[in-house]
């Protein structure tokens, strides 16, 4: 491949199976731009290796971890549900209430099984 940079490679996916302080463990630059793998380069199949920091390596692990675990959008939907009907018996009682979701449910760690964390906030009417 003429008009190549002689440094540039292609790199392969690492197995799923590497553990988090391989030294090797690297990312396709398609996904992180690096000097040299722009579209206007002479050889557009060049790639270099990008390694990635701990932190990195262990974000990835924890998404694969996560991602097929998330729950449904129907157990959203029902968490928030069970949210507007208790928020609703609550200001029954006490008007101007919140009621929020929190935790897990809401920051996409949640799963089909797990459960729904409010906090209840309520106005003094002193």
């Amino acid at each position: 491949l003429s008009g190549c940079h002689p440094e540039s490679r292609l790199i392969h996916e690492t197995p799923k199976s590497t553990p988090l302080h391989d030294e090797q463990h690297v990312a396709h630059s398609s996904s992180i731009q690096v000097p040299g793998n722009r579209k206007d380069h002479p050889c557009p199949t060049a790639q270099k290796e990008v390694r990635k920091g701990p932190q990195e390596r262990l974000s990835d692990e924890i998404m694969a971890f996560v991602a097929p675990r998330r729950q449904s959008e129907r157990t959203l939907k029902m968490k928030m549900n069970l949210r507007a009907a208790l928020l609703e018996v609550i200001q029954r009682t006490f008007k101007g209430s919140h009621l929020h979701i929190i935790g897990s449910t809401i920051n996409g760690f949640g799963e089909d099984k797990s459960d729904v964390d409010m906090c209840l906030l309520l106005e003094s009417h002193e």
